[in-house]
C-alpha cells in the first residue's frame, strides 16, 4: 500500500498539469510509484524507470 501526502508540492502540480499535460502527468505518477517501490527494496525490473527519468527530463527541458 501507498500512502500519498495530498498536501506535498509535486502531488500539487501533479494535480495542476494532469489536464493539460496528460502525458507528462502519468510518466510522473509512475515514476512516484517507482521511486516507492524502489525505495521499500521491491522494485524488480529497473530499466523500464530509468528510461521514464530521461523521458521526463526531456519533456521538462521543452
Amino acid at each position: 500500500e501507498i500512502e500519498l501526502n495530498p498536501r506535498h508540492d509535486l502531488i500539487k502540480k501533479l494535480q495542476e498539469v494532469r489536464q493539460s499535460q496528460p502525458d507528462l502527468a502519468i510518466m510522473v505518477a509512475e515514476q512516484i510509484v517507482d521511486n516507492a517501490l524502489l525505495s521499500a527494496g521491491l522494485l524488480d525490473e529497473s530499466k523500464n524507470m530509468v528510461n521514464r527519468v530521461y523521458d521526463i527530463m526531456l519533456k521538462s527541458l521543452n
